[in-house]
């Protein structure tokens, strides 16, 4: 684990300084912090973190640029979330995401919009981030907005829209800062009535405000102008994306192919 943070710590910093040397000072903090948040939580109670994890293929939910997502072997409730092998920003980005949800959950107590983070595990494929698993009500793993306004050929395109529009609603009425919006982090559980409840399954892009100088970070006014814009973008998104989906199904075949 030292080795893994040290030269996470030592990329980061290099990225910083090529990308965002003029706050380089305070940015630099960041990796310090979720070093103490995973060394903390790994020790702290961890009540699936008893024997190692064995994950094979077949448990494969889905994959990022840096994680792959598993459903966990014997627990319905739960999936990890591993670094791809070797991967620092992969660490980096479980660290980043369970600090955020923390971060939130400070804030807001009782928010239940967003997949909660649980702590470390250990598996054969490295270290885990254990989450919650959102699920349909027929027990299937929920789909993510982008696989149903996107692969779909049959989606309900303005429930769906109305669907994220009071969820942003909801966002800005209690203030949730939560910026990364985009079709893919957010997942909508299918009730035995055919509504959907939606959740925000990917938190780790909080920690990293890339603002040149980050005012949404420390004051309200401008985080609630950040919120505005983030979600009128991801709203004008849901239009958009479906007419486009013959090209995105490509991108992702593709992308999946390279992975």
């Amino acid at each position: 684990h030292i080795r893994y943070y040290y030269a996470i710590i030592e990329k980061y910093a290099y990225y910083n300084n090529l990308v965002h040397w003029h706050y380089i000072g305070i940015r630099l903090i960041s990796p310090l912090k979720v070093i103490i948040t995973h060394f903390s939580t790994f020790t702290h109670n961890n009540r699936k973190n008893i024997s190692m994890l064995i994950l094979d293929d077949s448990l494969k939910i889905n994959h990022g640029k840096t994680r792959d997502c598993y459903a966990h072997p014997t627990d319905t409730t739960l999936v990890v979330k591993t670094a791809f092998s070797g991967d620092g920003e992969g660490l980096l980005s479980n660290a980043n995401e369970l600090l955020a949800y923390n971060n939130l959950i400070k804030l807001h107590p009782e928010l239940s919009c967003v997949t909660q983070c649980f702590g470390y595990t250990t598996t054969n494929r490295g270290e885990g981030l254990l989450c919650q698993s959102i699920r349909d009500d027929n027990v299937s793993i929920s789909e993510s907005h982008w696989d149903i306004k996107v692969n779909q050929n049959d989606c309900k395109l303005p429930y769906i829209k109305q669907v994220i529009t009071d969820f942003c609603q909801h966002l800005r009425a209690h203030d949730i800062f939560i910026f990364d919006l985009n079709l893919k982090n957010i997942t909508l559980q299918l009730k035995n009535d055919s509504t959907y409840t939606p959740y925000i399954i990917d938190l780790k892009s909080q920690i990293d405000n890339k603002e040149f100088i980050p005012v949404s970070t420390h004051i309200k006014y401008f985080a609630r102008k950040k919120l505005a814009r983030r979600t009128k973008q991801l709203i004008a998104r849901i239009g958009e994306y479906r007419k486009k989906r013959i090209e995105l199904i490509e991108i992702e075949r593709n992308e999946k192919y390279k992975h």
